[in-house]
């Protein structure tokens, strides 16, 4: 696995949630996709790519879908994975279609023949606004779809090669179901494609092609480099820090098992105080919280492919794309109402929680977004005025205040040199010598994103720290137990 690709949310009203992520969360549109059945809208900031995706009114049926197919080969395909045993898949040999199929972008509770061990606990024909597609890119499409379903990922869509004559070169792409609620990973090789995203999709510039009519600029739009009146965008945020995933209790082994099994990826610590066998327990009044963490390993068998810049005879210079993160967080035994329990009650299933975004300047970010109408959860007002927390805060930086006015926690990892006389101040932290001298990390969380207390944001900045700060999440998790009710729990 290279890195995140992009994320997929499956809601009922699209162009609402395209609307939030473009005018309130500084997102921009560039490019769209429509099916029979499928709207799409792909918005981009930085290297980060949501793929919006709502769908026709019509209830999905075999019917319905057999009758989009433009080409006989995808229902092909379709049935070959109904009925081949995943025990018969060594490494598929993909075929040549000419679309991707819907399958590959549609949320497990919408497939046909949903069985009675689905995972998710609402029926089908209840629709719930979820983001449930972590989209890798890969070298090898077909080894890694082999090496996951041997390993008990359950196979959505088989690998396929998808030609596009008009943008030149093609996309492999398959996608496997993960042991965790509803979600969803599309496996893709994208690197022989010259298109603007995936094909199907139009650069949102054409406005021919736009879908909800008014959203979207004259300016071509590119999957690397977003353009808009003819020059870059703002960009606020950089790319995806971290994925979390709200759990059941006790199922966070598990889960870690099927992702280093499958995908080669490798628990780490999220810091120094860490138990390897339980986690991250945060407990206390009103807190109850069990963390683990993974990241792709670069070493690992599956799927593996060099970072971009590193391939054979290319510049060697270039930095390694950021590792993918994903977070495991389930509540403590009897600990009484709580955030995972309402995400799994309220999402009907285990899913994924938030998704961190990293940005260059937090301050610059939260502003504009607050400005643009993006809601934040209020810390507790007595994390800034705490003793230990303010003096850690004033060593580190000298904007307070700012902070607090903000709503961003700053929590600190290491710091080397505690004596701060003589300390100059560049960009609201403190200096010494030209260096800066404490690793720390600041972040924020924005509230529900859907109508459902679900998905949210989070916003983070890392001064050389590489953990998730203990102090901040407890007093972010007080922050998001007093903003959710449990009177309906």
């Amino acid at each position: 696995m290279a890195h995140i690709h992009h994320v997929q949310i499956f809601v009922k009203n699209g162009t609402k949630y395209l609307q939030k992520f473009t005018r309130n969360a500084n997102f921009r549109l560039f490019a769209t996709r429509k099916t029979a059945n499928l709207r799409q809208w792909a918005v981009q900031s930085g290297s980060i790519v949501f793929v919006i995706t709502d769908m026709a009114d019509t209830a999905l049926t075999e019917d319905s879908l057999a009758a989009s197919d433009n080409d006989a080969d995808v229902k092909s395909n379709r049935q070959e994975t109904e009925t081949r045993s995943q025990a018969e898949l060594k490494r598929p040999e993909p075929v040549h279609l000419s679309a991707i199929p819907d399958e590959c972008f549609l949320e497990p509770s919408k497939l046909l023949k949903i069985s009675e061990t689905s995972r998710t606990a609402y029926p089908p024909n209840e629709h719930r606004d979820t983001v449930f597609n972590v989209a890798f890119e890969v070298r090898d499409v077909a080894e890694t779809l082999a090496r996951a379903a041997s390993n008990g990922a359950k196979v959505l869509c088989q690998p396929a090669v998808i030609s596009d004559p008009t943008n030149g070169g093609h996309v492999t792409i398959a996608a496997v179901q993960s042991c965790i609620g509803n979600v969803v990973h599309t496996l893709i090789d994208s690197s022989p494609y010259n298109g603007v995203f995936l094909p199907g999709f139009v650069a949102a510039g054409d406005r021919s092609n736009l879908i909800g009519g008014s959203i979207g600029n004259n300016s071509k739009a590119t999957h690397n480099t977003s353009l808009v009146n003819g020059g870059p965008p703002m960009c606020l945020m950089s790319h995806i820090d971290h994925v979390t995933f709200a759990c059941p209790i006790g199922s966070s082994s598990e889960a870690l098992e099927f992702y280093e099994k499958c995908f080669g990826m490798k628990r780490f610590l999220l810091m120094s105080e860490e138990s390897e066998s339980e986690g991250f327990v945060v407990q206390g009044k009103n807190v109850g919280l069990r963390m683990k963490a993974m990241e792709y390993w670069h070493c690992a068998e599956t799927g593996l492919t060099l970072p971009a810049g590193q391939e054979k005879g290319e510049d060697a210079s270039k930095p390694r794309p950021p590792k993918a993160k994903f977070v495991i967080a389930e509540a403590l035994p009897g600990q009484g109402p709580n955030q995972v329990d309402r995400f799994l009650e309220q999402h009907g299933g285990a899913g994924i929680q938030h998704i961190g975004l990293h940005t260059p300047n937090i301050l610059q970010a939260v502003s504009s977004l607050r400005q643009a109408g993006l809601d934040f959860i209020e810390p507790p007002p007595a994390y800034y005025t705490q003793v230990g927390k303010l003096t850690e805060i004033s060593r580190i930086r000298d904007d307070v205040d700012l902070l607090q006015r903000m709503g961003i926690l700053l929590d600190e990892e290491t710091c080397c040199n505690d004596d701060v006389e003589g300390n100059s101040v560049k960009d609201g932290h403190k200096i010494q010598d030209g260096k800066t001298h404490c690793k720390y990390l600041m972040q924020t969380f924005t509230k529900p994103i859907f109508e459902r207390d679900t998905f949210f944001l989070e916003f983070i900045q890392r001064h050389g720290a590489t953990g998730f700060g203990a102090g901040n999440i407890r007093a972010l998790w007080r922050a998001v137990q007093s903003y959710m009710s449990y009177d309906d729990l």
